[in-house]
C-alpha cells in the first residue's frame, strides 16, 4: 500500500491547459481521445437544450482545447454517451445509453456521426429490461461494446456486443449475475482478442473487481477476479509491456475508498494488489494507461487533496503500483473525472465533470497536463448548444432543478389523460434510490430522500396507462 503524504510532479515545457463547457443547465464529460489533426473528441451528456431533459454532448477541441464545434443529439428521453473512438476515414463512433420508452427501460445505444459531427446512423440495442454501453473498440469490420444487461432474468450481468459496421448484432457475450454487475472497459489486445474490466456482484451489496480476457470471435478464454475483503469495483484495463494486464477502480475499506491497481499475467494468474490513497478522503481510480516510462497511470478523484469537495487526480506508479507522483486539479466545488487519454506531445488529457465552472450548473471539464501541476487558471466556456436531432419532448417537468436532499420535488406531464402515475428515482447506473408513489392527477409534489449523494439521477413517472416518461434532475448539498 502507497500513503501519500503530499503532492509531487514532475512537469515538463508541454502545452497545459484546463477549460469547462456547457450550456446553461447541467454537462457531464465522461469520455475524451486525442485525434489524427492533434485535438480532442469529448463525449458526455447535456440537459442545457431544453428539447429533451438529457442528450448526447459531443465536442471537437482544437490542440489548445479551443470549442471547433459541439453538437447535442436528443431524442424523447433520457440519453448518456461515454465514450467515443475516430474512425480512420476521421468521422466518429459514439456508445451510450438512452430509455427507450415504454415496455424497453433503457438501451444501449450506438451512433455514428461525420467528421462535423452530423448524425450518420443511431441504433438501440437491448432488451425490454435495462441495458448500458460504457465502452467500445473500433475493429476491422465493426465495433465492440461493453456494459451492462439486467435482460437475461438472473439480475445483471456484465456485457459485451459485437456489431457489424451497420450496427447490427454478431455475438454477445455474458459474464457474472447480481446487483453491480457490469463491464466498464474493455481494450483490443496484441493476440487480436479482447481484455475486459468491471465488477461482479457478491451479494449484500458487494462487489469484486474483474479482469476477462475473449477471444476475437468471442468466447470466453478467462476471468479473473481480484479478490478483496472489504470488496473493490474495476473501472479500466490496459495490456501492460510484458503481455500481463493491469485494471484500475477503487477499494473499499472501513470508513473510505482508495484506489486500487492489480495486475495478472497474460493467461490470468493475479500477480499484484496495490493502493494509492492519503490522508482521511476517499479516492477512485476510473482510467488507467502505460505510462510513458513502463509504469502506470492512473486517474480518477481524491476528497484528501485539491481544492475542495473532489477534485480530479492522476497518479502515477512504478510498474509494480507503486506510487511516484501525483497532481490534482479542480475547483472549490466537486470535480469528477472519467477518462484520460495519453498525447503525442508526451502529456496527459483528462475528462470529467466540474460544478464550480460559474457558467452553470456544471460543465465538461478536461484537463491537459504534463505530469505536474498547470499554472494556467480554468477558462469557462458558455456554449451556445444546438440539438441536431430530436425526436420528441420528455412529457415531463420537475423543479426546482438542482432540487436538495430531502427537499420537495414538484413534477408535472405534459400528457392528456395519464389518471393516476407513480415515480422513482434511480441512479444513472440503473439503481432505483427511491419509489416516489404519486396518487391521482397531476401536478403533484414529492419529498426526496435525505440520504442522498449530489449528482445527476433519473426521474422516471409511470402511467396508469404504462407509458414511461423521464428527466434528469440534478441532486446538490444547500
Amino acid at each position: 500500500m502507497v500513503l501519500l503524504g503530499g503532492l509531487a510532479g514532475n512537469t515538463i515545457a508541454q502545452v497545459t491547459w484546463q477549460r469547462a463547457y456547457g450550456g446553461q443547465g447541467m454537462q457531464e464529460g465522461h469520455g475524451i481521445r486525442q485525434v489524427a489533426d492533434g485535438g480532442f473528441i469529448v463525449v458526455g451528456s447535456t440537459g442545457s437544450v431544453g428539447q429533451g431533459p438529457g442528450e448526447v454532448y459531443v465536442l471537437k477541441l482544437d490542440s489548445m482545447g479551443l470549442r471547433e464545434w459541439s453538437q447535442a443529439y436528443a431524442g424523447a428521453g433520457v440519453r448518456q454517451g461515454w465514450a467515443i473512438r475516430q474512425m480512420p476515414d476521421e468521422s466518429y463512433v459514439v456508445a451510450g445509453f438512452e430509455d427507450a420508452g415504454e415496455g424497453h427501460g433503457y438501451d444501449g445505444l450506438l451512433m455514428r456521426i461525420d467528421n462535423a459531427g452530423q448524425l450518420i446512423w443511431q441504433r438501440d440495442i437491448g432488451t425490454p429490461d435495462w441495458d448500458f454501453f460504457y465502452d467500445l473498440e473500433v475493429m476491422e469490420d465493426g465495433f465492440v461494446l461493453a456494459g451492462a444487461t439486467y435482460g437475461s432474468g438472473i439480475g445483471a450481468q456484465a456485457w459485451v456486443v459485437r456489431t457489424d459496421w451497420d450496427g447490427d448484432v454478431m455475438w454477445e457475450q455474458y459474464m457474472g449475475m447480481g446487483e453491480g454487475t457490469e463491464a466498464r472497459c474493455l481494450r483490443r489486445t496484441t493476440d487480436g482478442g479482447l481484455v475486459v474490466a468491471g465488477s461482479l456482484g457478491t451479494g449484500g451489496g458487494g462487489r469484486s473487481a474483474f479482469i476477462a480476457k475473449l477471444s476475437a470471435n468471442g468466447p470466453l478464454e478467462w476471468v479473473t477476479p481480484i479478490p478483496e475483503s472489504g470488496g473493490n469495483a474495476g473501472y479500466s484495463v490496459v495490456e501492460t509491456g510484458d503481455g500481463g494486464y493491469a485494471i484500475g477502480g477503487y477499494t473499499v475499506f472501513p470508513e473510505r475508498r482508495v484506489m486500487l491497481l492489480a495486475k495478472t499475467d497474460a493467461d490470468g494468474s493475479l500477480q499484484w494488489i496495490n493502493h494509492v490513497e492519503g490522508g482521511t478522503g476517499n479516492w477512485e481510480g476510473r482510467s488507467i494507461r502505460v505510462d510513458y516510462g513502463g509504469g502506470l497511470v492512473l486517474s480518477g478523484i481524491t476528497t484528501s487533496y485539491g481544492n475542495g469537495e473532489e477534485d480530479f487526480y492522476m497518479a502515477r506508479t512504478d510498474a509494480l503500483g507503486n506510487w511516484v507522483s501525483g497532481p490534482s486539479f479542480g475547483t472549490s466545488a466537486m470535480d469528477q473525472c472519467w477518462d484520460m487519454d495519453m498525447t503525442a506531445d508526451g502529456g496527459y488529457v483528462m475528462a470529467g465533470t466540474t460544478w464550480g465552472a460559474g457558467i452553470n450548473i456544471s460543465s465538461v471539464y478536461v484537463v491537459k497536463n504534463a505530469g505536474g501541476t498547470i499554472p494556467q487558471p480554468l477558462v469557462a466556456e458558455l456554449d451556445p448548444l444546438q440539438v441536431q436531432v430530436v425526436e420528441g419532448g420528455s412529457g415531463i417537468h420537475a423543479y426546482p432543478n438542482p432540487a436538495h436532499p430531502g427537499g420537495v420535488l414538484h413534477i408535472d406531464l405534459a400528457v392528456q389523460g395519464q389518471g393516476n402515475w407513480t415515480a422513482s428515482l434511480y441512479e444513472a447506473s440503473g439503481r432505483q434510490v427511491a419509489s416516489l408513489a404519486v396518487g391521482g392527477r397531476p401536478p403533484a409534489q414529492v419529498l426526496l430522500p435525505a440520504p442522498l449523494q449530489p449528482g445527476c439521477y433519473v426521474l422516471r413517472v409511470k402511467t396508469d396507462n404504462g407509458r414511461v416518461l423521464s428527466t434528469v434532475v440534478a441532486i446538490m448539498q444547500e
